[in-house]
């Protein structure tokens, strides 16, 4: 699978990279959500993973606008967050703005096999 991995912190962008090639998988990364769907739309990628907490463009933004555009709407999205206090409500959140699932930071060595597991059961 070809993911577009969208992230502030180069640090989790690298973790994040390197899981998902590790795993035979191959990686476009973006490090602003200004930028997200115009690096996701030239990488024309299978699944878009975005960071929640960005700025001055947040993962919900990108969410929404990879939902108004034509070539990525019917891709899944997978938002990230290292918020665990409120992660019912970022949940929420994320799927109102269009995420198709989401998970906990930081990366985790089973993180790349829970992705394909919740991506493989999407109805996408």
């Amino acid at each position: 699978m070809k993911f577009c991995v969208i992230d502030d912190d180069a640090t989790s962008l690298k973790m994040i990279s390197a899981l998902l090639t590790k795993e035979g998988h191959e990686v476009v990364t973006e490090t602003s959500g200004s930028r997200a769907v115009d690096t996701a739309v030239a990488a024309e990628p299978d699944c878009i993973i975005t960071d929640l907490i960005m700025a001055p463009v947040d993962g919900l933004e990108v969410c929404q606008s990879v939902r108004r555009h034509p070539a990525l709407k019917h891709l899944p999205v997978i938002m990230l967050s290292s918020n665990t206090e409120k992660r019912d409500y970022w949940q929420k959140r994320a799927t109102e703005f269009g995420a198709d699932g989401y998970m906990i930071k930081p990366v985790y060595p089973g993180f790349v096999q829970d992705l394909e597991e919740l991506i493989s059961g999407l109805d996408r």
